[in-house]
């Protein structure tokens, strides 16, 4: 994928709320089984990844900070 794509991408990931992060995983996970370009499912499989890595950080953070 392009530069500017990761870029926007980042932006999202740290402005997005929970909400918006999960539901993004939860498409992902619907088109990943159509993907056959081995590039395209690599992409999608890292995108899936660092969404579910910013959903387990926010979440440790605020269990460390005590507010569930």
């Amino acid at each position: 994928m392009e530069r500017e794509f990761w870029v926007a991408f980042f932006r999202f990931l740290k402005q997005a709320s929970e909400a918006e992060l999960e539901a993004r995983v939860a498409e992902a996970f619907k088109f990943l089984p159509n993907l056959k370009a081995r590039e395209v499912r690599a992409d999608a499989t890292r995108l899936i990844r660092l969404l579910e890595e910013e959903l387990l950080a926010r979440r440790s953070l605020r269990r460390a900070r005590g507010s569930n």
